[in-house]
């Protein structure tokens, strides 16, 4: 039976989306990462303290954000990358939120130029995408994306014996950590088309000369990704 690999966590997607992949294939769910919230330095906690906006750029910034940090300043405005971060906010009660135009940091640089708002990002510990962000935008370390052996091999056996024709793949870093197994079970890849959530990681496998498709539209790319998989496997083309 062909599969479709899926590196993001089901639990994540939403139902009506993970409905339509059952009506395709039996999707693979592997997150290729384990994230965890980090300590913060006294420097970090004074910039936290001192910002008149936070940019939050990843949905586990958000849960860090809303669980460990915003008791340190609830009053900073929030800009995020997709009107999903949005809602949760304003569900938590956050009502000075600004969402980009595109889900992507690119989009939102204009803006971030433009302010004079001592801005700080809450990121992750690598590096994708930071190189966008002006001079002026301080980065803190908010959590950790790691990987490890063993993490490699529990992604390996659930990988064993089956059969991968179409692979959602959401960083580069999960890229990377997908080559390796690719190379640990090349019978097991069949001739597999990637999709992915952004230009970033569509340019990575590009590189590597393998198919790649990106979102079309800047906003909901999830979703968009994961229906595309699904009319490339029915035949179905969309204009």
């Amino acid at each position: 039976m062909i599969q479709f690999l899926i590196t993001y966590p089901k639990e994540k997607i939403e139902p009506a989306l993970r409905a339509r992949l059952n009506q395709v294939t039996t999707p693979i769910y592997c997150p290729l990462r384990q994230l965890r919230a980090i300590a913060l330095t006294e420097y970090d906690r004074w910039l936290i303290r001192q910002a008149d906006s936070f940019l939050i750029t990843s949905q586990f910034a958000l849960t860090v954000y809303l669980k460990n940090l915003r008791r340190l300043n609830a009053t900073a405005g929030l800009l995020v990358l997709s009107q999903k971060m949005a809602t949760r906010l304003k569900a938590a009660g956050m009502t000075n939120v600004t969402v980009s135009l595109a889900e992507n940091q690119r989009s939102l640089v204009s803006i971030l130029q433009a302010s004079t708002n001592r801005i700080v990002a809450l990121s992750g510990n690598l590096k994708a995408g930071s190189r966008s962000l002006p001079k002026s935008v301080q980065r803190v370390k908010v959590y950790e994306n790691t990987w490890n052996e063993a993490a490699q091999e529990s992604a390996r056996q659930l990988l064993v014996a089956k059969q991968i024709n179409r692979i959602l793949v959401t960083s580069p870093s999960s890229y990377r950590r997908l080559k390796k197994i690719e190379f640990q079970l090349p019978t097991n890849f069949v001739a597999p088309t990637y999709y992915t959530l952004g230009a970033q990681t569509a340019q990575l496998i590009r590189r590597d000369h393998r198919p790649v498709k990106e979102p079309d539209q800047a906003t909901n790319v999830l979703a968009q990704m994961i229906l595309k998989m699904c009319w490339d496997e029915a035949g179905i083309v969309r204009s």
